[in-house]
């Protein structure tokens, strides 16, 4: 068959050439996005695949493999930006966080999105959670929501001009379902629980 003036494919005869040369293809893309990552952002990488310590203590921090998102670094930085913070209060932030983020974040967006889910909560406790049986009265209710709403859409303190009205609407929704369960009260009796 003529090649057309292109050479032949390579054939590979045994799978372990394939084998070597998607790992150094894969080595080399590895190392190249990690240079730049260090260089842009000053950030670590470290290779861990089938040499992972788990624990708290661990690498990553995380419990598993079935653990995909990491939550110390973001607890130790929130931790750092608000020193003096019942221990608490940085389990809730975290947890409005986790309902907050997006994974395609830049590290500004993270600390805007950190700084976000901190001042959140600390409006919603001085103002809606702090009424007795807030969750007992729709017009309560959707003064929480209302309130998340218009402090995730501000421009000021919300969420960066890149979520779409969709995302804010959605996160929207999901830190009123996290707030109705775990702030009946404030203090809340769910995370009063987790600091004894």
């Amino acid at each position: 068959m003529p090649s057309h003036g292109r050479p032949p494919p390579t054939i590979f005869k045994s799978p372990g050439a394939l084998s070597k040369t998607l790992s150094a293809e894969d080595a080399l893309v590895r190392q190249t996005t990690a240079e730049y990552l260090e260089q842009a952002f000053g950030w670590e990488s470290v290779y861990a695949c089938n040499n992972e310590d788990f624990g708290l203590d661990g690498l990553s921090g995380r419990k598993s493999y079935r653990e995909a998102v990491l939550t110390r670094t973001p607890r130790t930085k929130i931790e750092e930006l608000n020193p003096g913070l019942p221990i608490t209060a940085y389990e809730e932030s975290l947890a409005v966080f986790d309902l907050l983020k997006r994974p395609d974040l830049t590290p500004g967006g993270i600390r805007r999105i950190k700084g976000v889910a901190v001042d959140l909560l600390e409006t919603l406790k001085a103002e809606k959670l702090r009424i007795k049986h807030w969750r007992d009265k729709k017009s309560t209710r959707d003064a929480v929501r209302l309130t998340i709403r218009d402090y995730l859409r501000s421009g000021g303190t919300g969420l960066p001009e890149t979520y779409s009205e969709a995302e804010v609407r959605d996160r929207t929704e999901a830190v009123f379902v996290h707030v109705f369960r775990a702030c009946p009260t404030v203090p809340s009796p769910y995370y009063a629980g987790m600091a004894s």
